[in-house]
C-alpha cells in the first residue's frame, strides 16, 4: 500500500502537500477511492482518498493503525564520513528506528563543511523522508546541520550517551542494557573513518559519555552505528512483535 506523509488534518481528513499530490497523481497514477496509509502528527491511518487533484489532496480516514514508532528513541550522533557514505547510513539509521540523526565535526573528519553542505543536508532529509515512508515509520526522522564535538550538550540530557570506540573494554551492548533496563533516551556517537581521539575520548567521558565495545572486530564508521542501533533494539526488545 502506498504512504504518504499529509502536512495538515482538517477534521477526519488528512491534506497531501503539493510534492505528494504530484506523485499521487503523476506517477502512481492513484484515484478517488483507493487505499493508502497517511501518516501526521505521529501517528498512522488508513485512509482512502476522497479527492485529488493538482491543487488538493484529501485523504479521508477510515481508521488508526498500530505505530511502529520505537519506545526507546535513539538520537545518531555521527562523525561525518567520506564520500557518500553519509547516504547510506541516514537511510539504514532511519529504518532501524533512530529518531534523529546528528553530524558531528570531528579531529578525524577528511570531509570539509562548508556553506555547501546544505545541499547535503537537502538530500540526506529527502532520504530520511523516504527511508521513513518504506519502513513504516509514523513520525519524520531529522538529520540536523553539523555540529561541533562540544554542541553535543544542547542535547543533553538523555538516559545514556554510548561511544563505540576500539578501545573500550568495559561493556558491550547487552552489559549495558542489563544494567540500563529502563532507559528511552539514547545517544549513540560514531568517530569518522580515522575513529575518536584519545583527547575526544576524554572530553566525552567528561560529559558523562560511556566508552561502548561492539566486540573484537573493528567496524568500519557506516558499520558500527548500525550495529549498534540494531544491537540494542532487540536487545530493548524492538525487533519481538508487539500488539502496540
Amino acid at each position: 500500500m502506498h504512504r504518504f506523509f499529509a502536512s495538515a488534518r482538517r477534521e477526519d481528513t488528512l491534506l497531501l502537500d503539493a510534492e505528494d499530490v504530484h506523485h499521487a497523481l503523476k506517477v502512481l497514477r492513484l484515484q478517488q477511492g483507493d487505499a493508502v496509509t497517511c501518516y501526521f502528527d505521529g501517528c498512522a491511518y488508513l485512509c482512502h482518498i476522497s479527492a485529488l487533484h493538482p491543487q488538493e489532496g484529501i485523504m479521508a480516514i477510515d481508521r488508526e493503525l498500530p505505530s511502529a514508532e520505537p519506545r526507546i528513541q535513539i538520537t545518531l550522533f555521527q562523525g561525518i564520513p567520506k564520500s557518500d557514505k553519509m547516504d547510506m547510513i541516514v537511510q539504514k539509521a532511519v529504518e532501524l528506528g533512530c529518531i534523529r540523526i546528528v553530524p558531528v565535526v570531528m579531529q578525524r573528519c577528511v570531509t570539509r563543511v562548508d556553506s555547501g553542505y546544505e545541499k547535503k543536508r537537502e538530500r540526506y532529509l529527502k532520504i530520511a523522508r523516504e527511508a521513513c515512508k518504506q519502513s513504516g515509520r509514523s513520525r519524520m526522522v531529522t538529520v540536523d546541520s553539523p555540529i561541533s564535538l562540544g554542541d553535543i550538550t544542547r542535547y543533553l540530557p538523555l538516559d545514556a550517551l554510548l561511544v563505540p570506540w576500539e578501545n573500550a573494554t568495559a561493556q558491550g551492548p547487552l552489559h549495558f542494557v542489563q544494567s540500563h533496563p529502563d532507559c528511552r533516551s539514547l545517544g549513540i556517537l560514531i568517530g569518522p573513518e580515522g575513529g575518536i581521539d584519545e583527547s575526544e575520548m576524554e572530553a566525552l567521558t567528561a560529559l558523562g559519555a560511556l566508552p561502548l565495545t561492539l566486540g573484537p572486530r573493528i567496524l568500519r564508521t557506516e558499520t558500527a552505528g548500525l550495529a549498534c542501533i540494531s544491537a540494542l533494539m532487540a536487545l530493548y526488545a524492538e525487533m519481538e512483535v508487539s500488539s502496540r
